[in-house]
């Protein structure tokens, strides 16, 4: 028995050691790349483990070629990186690390303590989020009017990042894109201050964003909602500009080009202003209300700012009149070539009592003027009779108790090219003579365009029919009259009745004595008389020497008594300058 016992210790370790070699790692090797903040799971499982088996964690250095144990099975031997030990004995025993970052990066190794040659070799690559930096490295980059513009925009954590800039708050709320990272405008100016926003985006990952804010340094932008605003007596009436200037400029309000109206003490009871600031923006809006219009306060608001490096002015024209039309439509009528349907708006504060029609071929000087009695906002009128095969320039002004207003901007129409006998036949169908005043027109067949204050003959407003007030003295004139006024210069496209008077325009003196002949044949087969006192227009008279001062006019006028207060010299220097019209 003695003999057979250390055989037997000789034979158990014997099973020992063939049972331990049959422990192999049923867990294969890995690479882990994760985001920075996540967790990732090391395996390590076996098979031939039992309860002598000691697991070994150990993280490698490849930089200096060490090792660092991190536990001894389920025992933590250090506190960084953060992990915990998932306990699936006798088969595993697999690492968790916790909220892995940038440092935990590296090569993490598990093995048996009885075989440290075998070993389970896994790496992890921790990835940064993203992130992003812009250059300069400012929350406002400022530069001046002129300079160039530079961003740089780049982004770390990923390799294949995109890079985008976007403006924000655009006119319009639109935003703008630009696909590069680098963001550059050569010559800086106004239009490109605002806030820029640089995103970065990957496949895996959400965007990130960062913005920087473009300050340019420049004259100030000086913006109005409308150049006229119309209003009547005793309203109240706001008058605004918006602006935006870096550096902060400087506002004033002038009145018909020399008055500082904030600085008029005299003007504070009905004046008021106030400055409004615009949320998250460089814009401000100059506000100037006036209670109580008075006749006074007609002109011309001109909204003057400053800063260092200019000044810009915005005019707002303040009136009773009426205001310039818009959306002049034409409409040609396909059963009537000839005829053109005008559809137009405009703004006033005073009902239209009166609009008229400007026309002016592009090859004629001769233009017709049409007029009628309106009370709408939005006029229609039917423009009939036009000429086949012809190109006219259509305009039109408006009226209401206060004056004529301002002329609409001219529009082009083109007729077809009906037959001349339509239009013969049409004229005469038409039956009572149409309501149409002919005048001259100063242009060279070199012109283009319409300018109505430099080719027109501007006239005052004629308008007849039944109970239809005039405008002009508040006289009633009786229709007839009116219609036989119109009738008698018929095809004297240069002679216009007014009122009781008869204007002819000519280019030559030739022509116009022609044409002043013409006339009084046809006054004297109608049976008309010009009456001796009424040879006088204003301060000229007219007889057989020709147009010259009225001495009995011009007489009162030298013992015309000394002015006494200012109403007096006023109404004598009203007087004169009416006079100097003519």
């Amino acid at each position: 028995m003695k003999s057979s016992l250390p055989f037997f210790v000789y034979l158990l370790s014997g099973l020992q050691w063939a049972f331990s070699t049959e422990l192999q790692f049923t867990s294969e090797s890995g690479h882990y790349s994760v985001r920075e903040g996540a967790n990732v799971t090391l395996p390590c499982c076996a098979q031939g483990m039992d309860d002598d088996t000691i697991i070994l964690w150990n993280r490698y250095d490849p930089d200096i070629m060490a090792e660092t144990l991190l536990s001894v099975n389920f025992t933590k031997m250090v506190e960084i990186p953060k992990f915990i030990l998932k306990n699936g004995w006798p088969r595993c025993v697999d690492m968790i690390l916790l909220d892995v970052h940038s440092y935990d990066s590296g090569e993490y190794e598990c093995s048996f303590a009885e075989f440290p040659d075998l070993k389970l070799r896994h790496s992890v690559d921790v990835r940064a989020h993203l992130f992003i930096s812009i250059v300069p490295d400012v929350h406002e980059h400022i530069v001046e009017v002129g300079e160039p513009i530079v961003l740089t925009c780049s982004a770390s954590g990923s390799s294949d990042a995109k890079i985008i800039w976007k403006r924000l708050g655009d006119i319009n709320s639109v935003e703008t894109v630009f696909d590069t990272p680098n963001l550059t405008f050569p010559v800086a100016s106004a239009s490109h201050a605002g806030v820029y926003e640089c995103t970065a985006s990957s496949e895996d990952e959400a965007p990130v964003s960062a913005a920087i804010t473009v300050v340019v340094h420049g004259p100030p932008v000086v913006t109005t909602s409308s150049d006229f605003i119309p209003v009547t007596i005793n309203e109240r009436v706001s008058i605004n500009c918006t602006y935006s200037a870096r550096p902060p400029p400087q506002v004033s309000w002038i009145f018909n080009g020399y008055t500082d109206i904030l600085n008029q003490m005299k003007n504070k009871e009905r004046l008021k202003h106030k400055e409004i600031k615009i949320d998250d923006s460089t814009e401000r809006i100059s506000v100037i209300t006036i209670d109580g219009v008075r006749n006074q306060d007609f002109g011309n608001y001109t909204c003057r700012v400053i800063n260092k490096y200019g000044s810009v002015e915005k005019t707002i024209f303040l009136s009773g009149i009426p205001g310039k039309p818009f959306d002049l439509l034409p409409k040609l009528e396909l059963h009537r070539p000839d005829s053109v349907l005008l559809v137009w708006s405009l703004p006033s504060s005073e009902p239209i009592v009166g609009y008229k029609i400007f026309i002016a071929t592009e090859n004629s000087p001769q233009t017709s003027k049409k007029i009628q009695r309106s009370s709408f906002w939005k006029c229609v009128y039917n423009l009939k009779s036009l000429q086949p095969s012809k190109t006219y320039n259509i305009a039109v002004q408006c009226r209401n108790d206060f004056g004529w207003g301002l002329f609409s901007d001219p529009v082009i129409v083109t007729t077809t090219d009906f037959t001349s006998s339509m239009l013969m036949s049409k004229q005469r169908d038409s039956g009572a003579p149409k309501m149409m005043i002919a005048w001259n027109v100063y242009t060279t067949s070199a012109q283009r365009g319409l300018d109505l204050r430099q080719r027109f003959v501007v006239l005052h407003s004629w308008m007849c029919g039944n109970n239809l007030k005039h405008l002009v003295d508040n006289i009633y004139l009786n229709a007839l009259c009116c219609r036989f006024m119109d009738t008698l210069p018929a095809h004297l496209d240069v002679v216009v009745p007014y009122f009781d008077d008869v204007l002819i325009v000519a280019d030559l003196q030739c022509e116009l004595m022609k044409v002043l002949r013409e006339v009084f044949n046809r006054l004297r087969y109608a049976g008309i008389h010009l009456k001796h006192r009424k040879c006088v227009f204003r301060s000229n008279s007219v007889d057989a020497e020709g147009v010259h001062p009225s001495e009995e006019k011009v007489e009162a006028i030298h013992k015309a008594s000394r002015s006494k207060n200012k109403q007096e010299l006023q109404a004598f220097l009203d007087l004169l300058n009416f006079d100097h019209i003519f």
